[in-house]
């Protein structure tokens, strides 16, 4: 899927996963290449994913972007692990 703003064709991005495990922890990478997390399940991983990738569907500068992941890691991260 594509971003607000990202031309069409180009190079395709491809991942096995982009979620992982560490120290019993689980991270999700974004195209930025920033790992957010820690969560608890990869349940918790997955459905915050979701929910940042919706906040960052329209936002084609990516000083924004960063800026709203940033902002997700510190405010809603730990939402996930109550």
């Amino acid at each position: 899927m594509r971003r607000k703003g990202e031309p069409p064709g180009g190079r395709a991005h491809f991942r096995s996963d982009r979620f992982i495990q560490t120290n019993g922890s689980w991270y999700f990478t974004t195209r930025e290449h920033i790992d957010v997390g820690p969560f608890r399940s990869r349940d918790a991983a997955v459905r915050a994913s979701e929910i940042l990738i919706a906040q960052l569907r329209d936002q084609a500068d990516p000083a924004q972007a960063k800026k709203t992941i940033d902002d997700f890691v510190h405010f809603q991260v730990p939402r996930f692990n109550r």
